[in-house]
Order: structure tokens, then sequence, then C-alpha cells
């Protein structure tokens, strides 16, 4: 879905030594000519994780104007964020400014900031809990970036994100299309074990 966007993209896989893998399943889906991937720098959370990112993506595009470019981190887990909400990110971040996706659980989907900004950034920050979106802001604001909000969307980390999201599969379906091929086989026992229950005698 995010193959025709025209940034440089790169996917960050862990365990390194799913290096082979992930490089069969880019070949396998004619995807290897608009991603480059790289394994996760290891680290004790997802702050040193995303730090290390947006030192790879310097690292990667050196000679660009460091106040001029940005650099969008997204995760796997939201179905609403769309190629064009990940492109109208770079025109609303600034060499001053960050742009953020919250998600309704308090975390965020999308965070979009300049090339230039230090990776302290994402230094100190409760990941997976409902402080982590408001805290991502304090450590933006004490690194002299505003930030600015989006959209909230929600993304799928608990059994009742994934129900939630298995409802929507009408409008979803089209747009990820092997994702639900797949939750057709995890979520059909769910479905006849409410089937049956419903049959019940009260």
């Amino acid at each position: 879905m995010l193959a025709p966007l025209p940034v440089y993209k790169t996917l960050f896989y862990t365990p390194a030594s799913a290096r082979e893998a992930v490089s069969h399943f880019l070949d396998t889906h004619s995807l290897k000519s608009s991603w480059d991937f790289q394994p996760q720098v290891s680290g004790p959370d997802l702050g040193y994780r995303l730090a290390g990112g947006l030192e790879q993506a310097r690292a990667r595009l050196q000679g660009a104007k460091l106040g001029s470019s940005s650099v969008a981190f997204i995760g796997m887990d939201c179905f609403d964020l769309t190629p064009s909400r990940i492109l109208g990110s770079f025109s609303l971040a600034s060499a001053s400014s960050a742009y953020m996706l919250p998600a309704s659980d308090g975390g965020y989907v999308l965070l979009t900031v300049p090339l230039g900004c230090p990776s302290i950034i994402f230094d100190r920050i409760p990941w997976s809990c409902e402080r982590t979106a408001n805290i991502q802001i304090t450590r933006l604001a004490e690194a002299g970036l505003s930030c600015i909000l989006g959209e909230e969307l929600g993304d799928v980390d608990e059994p009742e994100d994934l129900e939630q999201l298995w409802k929507s599969r009408e409008q979803k379906r089209l747009t990820h299309p092997r994702t639900f091929k797949y939750l057709e086989t995890v979520m059909k026992d769910s479905n006849q074990d409410s089937q049956a229950t419903s049959k019940l005698p009260d």
C-alpha cells in the first residue's frame, strides 16, 4: 500500500537474523525496489530503537538539508493510516515543529520530525500506556519543537481492538487484503462459538 509513496522508505525488522526472510518477502511481493530494510537497533526499549532509526535516516540522507527534511515514524498496527495521511505529514512538520497522529489509547500511530532534531526526543518515555503521546510532546518541547496534532486514530494492541478491526472488515478489506484473508481463518472460530452460544436454551 505504501510502496508508491514518493519518499525514501525503510522497513525496520527484528530479530536481526530475519534478514533472509524479510528479503524473501519483499522479493515475493515485488517490493524490493521500493523499500530499504534494516534490522532494528538493539536496545532496552522502543525509544532507543526509534532514536537508532533517526540516526540511520540521517546517515542515509547525508547531504540533505536538515532544516528542510523530515522523517516519519509509523508502526504496523494502525489500519486507518493511509498513504495520503503519511505524505501530508511531511508538509505539516518543519524545522521547528513535529506532527503527530495520536492513538485512541494514549499512544501515537505516526510521528514526523525534522531530520536534524536530536535523538534525545525519544528518551524517558513510558511506552504502551495512556501517557505515551503526552510525554512524547513534552520531550519534543524540551528539544525546542512544537507539535501539531492531527486526527486521533485507533490501533490494534488488545483483543478488543482486533474485534473492532474485524467489524470494519468490509471497509478495509480492499486496502489490507492479506491481513483480512488471514483474519478470516483466525476469527472464524470465535464467530462459530458466538453462533453456537446463541442457540443454547435460556
